[in-house]
């Protein structure tokens, strides 16, 4: 199965589907609103269960809800929880449907931001029944309100539903010489291209925000493709398409618009179609997939182990079965004793049923190199790697462990766990490769425990301390420094060593100066020599407001009743003329010796809605956590058909029915209490609370819903206060045999009382005045003179320390790193092939020919050539002088070219690899590039190209050299007299 497959919406279709292999594919089904046992062409997934091929293929389904946005937008959040509801009846008849589609092409109009609470609910809700959703299905182009929605400056923000979503779906239609969006090509409309999924994940992937697996849940050519392209120019483009989403494994897989719509859009429809050869087109897609398979990373197969069924054919295989730990061994031979190797593949697991928050993936190591006993005590299981490195499922991700032998032989052990049935999961390996580490070269990995910091603080004081690990997880070693990008954010030590042992490093906060709200930092873990320089630690803080009274009154409801049977300062509300009754009752209690019942006879229809509402004076900004208590009794009626919810208006407003009423279920447990906790914060002086007994379906018989000690509890109070300094870093430079300039920090006492400081050095190149002070909330300067004229050209460190035994986070420290250049120039003649730092071949072509020729600007000049199609990079790294002005030349010599190849030349500031410039070329400066897309070689003549750049704390420099082409013959390049000055 490869990854270009098909969309049916309605007539035939579906043997093209199936002929095309597809790893993905979309049926629809109708208006679940209005015409409910409309299935649409959702039963083609039961055509599809009968191939054998398609086994595993992800099928999409797409209830065709279009016509009820309008609805929707008045409470959003229902019907999203409804829809997914909806989708949940829909597995049952048809349970080979893998994820459901929530919204087509959002955004159009001014509702984007009901869109997304929409979106948010319905993943919410699909996780809860254990569905997989994929939202947004963002069109192409810009229209309406869609930058609002992907704009993290708005609130909400498609971050949030990323952050849950199982799919991402993008709609990817092609617009001039780029039918699919394959190449970057400059367009006249850069507009048309806004939303291409590639442009996407560079700016997620920058924001921190989680990017789920991609699935083209429609594309195209922008217009009907009959009588306009040939089949077999719309192959071209079809595999153009794989071979891309091949290279950027974060794509699950495109479902062609379309394969199936003989009535509604004919001449967009490969069926009947024949390529030159006698195939229909479908059959020319499976044979392109079946070459080059979404399942495996090379060649056409990969390990699979997990239990249950991921892609269940029947409702007995929907029940999930996951509960599992095992996987594959085996012994390898031929290792040195004492040497250093890594053993690394790549994964990627699928799953069906509830999110897989207990499944791991470990990579084991067994030195006796023993294969039968998997529960043996001399079997190294290391960490687990889904945590540690595996962003989510269905993407190959690049897992790797180091181990040092101890013998000539031993076991390697890859084994999946997951000690609870739901979900169904299977885990996919390949490429798995025990290598020998350079011992002439140690090479350090930074490896670093946990990977993120959630500290959290009541508004006024300070976040406790918390800890994270630094250690060597390669040889030689690890010689890091540690820097944060906050001013409330300090670490302590900010450098170290390891050869192997974990450093304990702990992160101290100043946040009582903060407002209540999120804030956000990153702690960065460097070292140049490094194989994965630098590593970070991501830092979210939460302020929470200061405290204050539980503003609900009769919350156990032991005070007087109301003539309506209800507790005083509740009201009653219901669905219009539903008949429900409510009573003040001692017979059922869960506190004390009353509670709330709501009494709701059987209905005529669904969801009817009865209860009681309190509204609560609230501080705006501050938090609270809303707790109750829910009981239900329905005797002729299953567990779902009455359920218990608590429902905030943050407004203050009193109609259930409200779009500001964010609704939450309690656990459908009958004849048990069970309760619910939520936390909020107030956006006003007034907030709603709503106990509801929802009447979802109109099951036989009465039913009887109680609530019981409800509860509104403040956030706590403030704790002692701390020392605040900034900045956090200081980074003098010099050049050798003078002084580096003076520079200045603050010291500030943040909460109340006098803070009385002295201020420390641990070396002699520096000193401070004045060394001691008192701060009742003022900013005091503390200024820092260097003596370093002595010093010989490198890097120094030092810790000033500011210490107050009453301070509650005493001692603060702020490191200085000390650079002292001398002149520094790179010269690179290419009189001979240098010793590059690193080469790269991209995955999905060959590799070029690299040589050193004679007739270059000056000797010999390096050229690159290549017969075949891919992307190739070969990079080195050049040492450098921090805080320097330089200017790079190099001399280009490229003739023109039809075919669509790119030749370029760039540097990236730091220590990077070549496949870093061939993956996010985004990140290096260009020197020059070549490209029958732009400008197209320079007549094949000798040019000088410069760039001028300041090196600023950087002490190395990578430049890299690229070749590749997707089609044609690329051209031979060369580079010659490379300076950096």
């Amino acid at each position: 199965m490869g990854k270009f497959g098909g969309a049916k919406y309605d007539g035939g279709g579906e043997q093209e589907n199936v002929d095309m292999r597809p790893k993905t594919c979309l049926v629809t089904g109708g208006n679940p609103e209005t015409e409910p046992n409309n299935n649409g062409t959702l039963g083609a997934a039961d055509y599809y269960k009968a191939y054998d091929h398609m086994q595993d293929t992800i099928i999409i389904g797409r209830p065709m809800v279009d016509g009820n946005y309008g609805s929707y937008y008045a409470n959003p959040t229902y019907y999203g929880a409804r829809l997914a509801d909806q989708c949940k009846v829909y597995e049952q008849r048809f349970p080979r449907v893998d994820a459901w589609i929530d919204w087509n092409e959002p955004g159009w109009d001014a509702n984007w931001q009901q869109v997304l609470l929409f979106s948010s609910a319905f993943v919410q809700r699909a996780h809860e029944l254990g569905l997989k959703a994929c939202v947004l299905n963002l069109a192409t182009g810009c229209p309406g309100n869609n930058w609002q929605m992907v704009d993290e400056s708005y609130d909400p923000h498609c971050g949030e539903v990323l952050a849950a979503a199982d799919y991402l779906g993008h709609h990817v239609y092609g617009w001039g010489p780029d039918d699919f969006m394959v190449s970057n090509q400059v367009q006249v409309n850069a507009c048309d291209f806004a939303l291409r999924p590639r442009r996407f994940k560079d700016m997620y992937d920058r924001r921190g925000w989680r990017f789920p697996p991609v699935i083209a849940t429609e594309g195209s050519t922008p217009i009907p493709w009959h009588g306009v392209y040939t089949p077999d120019r719309m192959i071209t483009d079809f595999t153009a398409m794989g071979e891309y989403m091949n290279a950027n494994n974060w794509w699950c897989g495109y479902t062609n618009f379309v394969v199936g719509a003989q009535w509604s859009w004919p001449d967009f429809d490969l069926v009947g179609q024949y390529v030159t050869g006698g195939l229909t087109m479908s059959q020319a897609v499976g044979v392109w997939n079946y070459n080059n398979p979404a399942d495996a990373m090379d060649g056409y197969h990969a390990q699979i182990f997990g239990a249950g069924e991921v892609h269940p054919k029947n409702l007995s295989e929907l029940t999930p079965a996951g509960n599992f730990n095992g996987g594959i061994n085996r012994q390898i031979t031929g290792l040195v004793s004492g040497q250093s190797y890594l053993l690394d593949c790549w994964m990627k697991y699928e799953f069906r049923g509830l999110q897989p928050t207990q499944l791991k993936f470990y990579m084991g190591v067994d030195d006796t190199g023993q294969t039968t006993n998997g529960g043996a005590t001399t079997i190294d299981w290391g960490v687990d790697q889904i945590a540690d490195k595996v962003d989510g499922h269905e993407i190959f991700t690049h897992v790797w462990r180091t181990f040092t032998a101890t013998g000539s032989t031993a076991s390697i052990w890859l084994r999946s766990a997951q000690t609870v049935a739901n979900p169904s999961f299977k885990v996919y390996v390949d490429q798995v490769e025990v290598k020998q580490l350079d011992t002439g070269t140690p090479t350090p990995v930074i490896g670093r425990s946990p990977t993120t910091l959630s500290p959290s603080c009541t508004q006024g004081s300070n976040a406790t301390s918390q800890t994270f690990t630094v250690q060597n997880a390669g040889t030689g070693t690890l010689s890091y420094s540690i820097s944060g990008d906050a001013t409330w954010l300090a670490v302590t030590p900010t450098s170290g060593t390891s050869t192997g042992e974990a450093d304990t490093i702990t992160a101290n906060y100043a946040t009582s100066g903060l407002s209540a709200g999120t804030y956000y930092a990153t702690i960065t873990i460097s070292d140049p020599n490094a194989g994965n320089n630098p590593q970070t630690v991501g830092v979210t803080l939460t302020v929470n407001p200061p405290p204050s009274a539980d503003p609900v009154s009769n919350g156990d409801f032991e005070g007087s009743v109301q003539g309506n049977g209800v507790g005083e300062d509740w009201t009653p509300f219901a669905t219009s003329g539903y008949g429900a009754t409510y009573a003040v009752v001692t017979d059922v209690v869960h506190g004390g010796s009353k509670s709330q019942r709501v009494t709701n006879p059987q209905p005529s229809g669904t969801n009817r809605y009865a209860g009681v509402y309190q509204v609560v004076d609230t501080t705006a900004s501050v938090g609270y956590t809303i707790a109750a208590w829910n009981r239900t009794s329905l005797p002729g009626g299953g567990q779902y058909d009455l359920i218990g919810r608590l429902g905030v208006d943050l407004t203050g407003g009193t109609n259930f029915q409200s779009a500001n009423v964010t609704w939450y279920e309690f656990n459908s447990v009958k004849n048990t209490w069970v309760s619910l906790s939520q936390h909020i914060t107030a956006s006003g002086s007034q907030t709603t609370i709503f106990l509801e007994a929802w009447r979802k379906w109109p099951a036989s018989g009465t039913g009887y819903a109680w609530f019981d000690d409800v509860t509104m509890t403040p956030d706590g109070p403030p704790p002692p206060p701390a020392i605040t300094r900034s900045p956090a870093t200081l980074s003098p430079s010099c050049q050798q045999g003078t002084n580096a300039s003076s520079q200045t920090f603050t010291v500030q006492n943040t909460d109340g009382g006098t803070l009385s400081y002295s201020v420390g050095v641990n070396q002699t190149w520096l000193s401070v005045t004045p060394t001691s002070g008192t701060s009742t909330g003022e900013a005091d300067t503390i200024t820092v003179n260097y003596a370093t004229s002595s010093l010989s050209a490198g890097t120094y460190n030092a810790t000033i320390t500011i210490s107050d035994p009453n301070a509650s986070n005493n001692p603060q420290t702020i490191a200085v790193t000390l650079t002292v250049s001398s002149t520094a120039t790179v010269a690179e003649d290419f009189e001979s092939m240098p010793s590059w730092s690193s080469s790269y071949d991209a995955s999905w072509g060959g590799a070029a020919t690299w040589s050193i020729v004679a007739g270059g600007q000056s000797g010999n000049a390096l050229q690159a050539s290549r017969g075949n199609l891919g992307s190739s990079v070969k990079v080195k790294v050049y040492n450098i002088t921090a805080s320097s002005n330089y200017t790079l030349t190099v001399y280009i010599k490229c003739p023109s070219s039809s075919a669509a190849y790119w030749a370029e030349c760039a540097y990236r500031l730091g220590n990077y690899s070549a496949q870093d410039f061939d993956q996010n070329s985004g990140n290096w400066t260009m020197i020059q590039k070549f490209s029958n897309s732009g400008t197209n070689g320079n007549g094949n003549v000798w040019t000088q190209y410069n760039k001028s750049f300041s090196s600023g704390g950087n002490t190395q420099i990578s430049v890299g050299y690229k070749l590749g082409v997707s089609s044609g013959t690329a051209p031979t390049i060369q580079w010659d007299t490379l300076r950096i000055q």
